[in-house]
């Protein structure tokens, strides 16, 4: 448990600070797929001019949540089918191989992407949407994409699957990330059990001084004979 607390906070962390990066690698590939859509074809600085700093972490919660859950789906599984495969609560970490840990690993990765594809979906709509606007006499309109509002339109325009569109990369490129995490947190909760250990101090024997090797043959005294009664 404490391990997917801390990977489900790091994560969602992780995604808070790089939001703005994702947002923006988000409207260059959709502006390269839709030279028509003006409005995806500018820059961060543009978009903060237009639109203000916050418009960077649009679709910001929805990210968070599909990444935070896609995280907790894939350690909680993990830890719960290698325990279940070694048959054990606690103990044995580390003894499944390699193979094992890249395998379960990579299943779990992939399930959790399928699982928070939909959101994944959402929020792309969401970063794309053109939130500013204007009329036809010239007045400025703002439409902020809300998730509900999306989500309605997104069912609307291609039905149930259109939440699982682009499904089979995403399912593939975390199913490799998986194959190097299981082996890499099997590895890296050895070391942290390790460290947990206190040190062994060395046994040092002080010198002799008398500098004389004895036979042990030569000195009866050092056998004791314990004798029943």
């Amino acid at each position: 448990r404490p391990a997917v607390e801390a990977a489900v906070i790091a994560r969602g962390v992780t995604t808070v600070a790089l939001q703005p990066l994702e947002f923006v690698r988000t409207i260059r590939q959709s502006g390269a797929l839709l030279p028509s859509a003006t409005h995806l074809d500018r820059g961060a600085w543009e978009i903060i001019c237009a639109e203000g700093p916050k418009s960077l972490w649009r679709g910001g919660c929805t990210t968070v949540v599909r990444d935070v859950a896609s995280c907790g789906l894939l350690w909680s599984s993990y830890i719960a089918v290698q325990r279940a495969l070694r048959g054990d609560d606690d103990d044995g970490v580390g003894a499944t191989s390699a193979l094992q840990s890249a395998g379960v690993a990579s299943v779990c990765a992939v399930a959790g992407s399928l699982l928070t594809q939909p959101l994944d979906v959402i929020k792309t709509r969401m970063q794309v949407h053109r939130m500013t606007t204007s009329d036809a006499e010239g007045y400025r309109k703002v439409r902020i994409a809300r998730f509900s509002a999306t989500a309605a339109a997104l069912h609307k325009a291609a039905g149930v699957g259109g939440f699982w569109a682009g499904w089979l990369p995403r399912a593939i490129c975390a199913g490799g990330g998986g194959l190097l995490l299981g082996p890499i947190f099997e590895f890296c909760q050895v070391v942290a059990d390790d460290q947990a250990r206190p040190f062994r101090k060395a046994f040092v024997l002080p010198p002799d001084t008398t500098n004389r090797m004895v036979h042990p043959y030569k000195q009866r005294s050092m056998y004791v004979e314990v004798k029943g009664a």
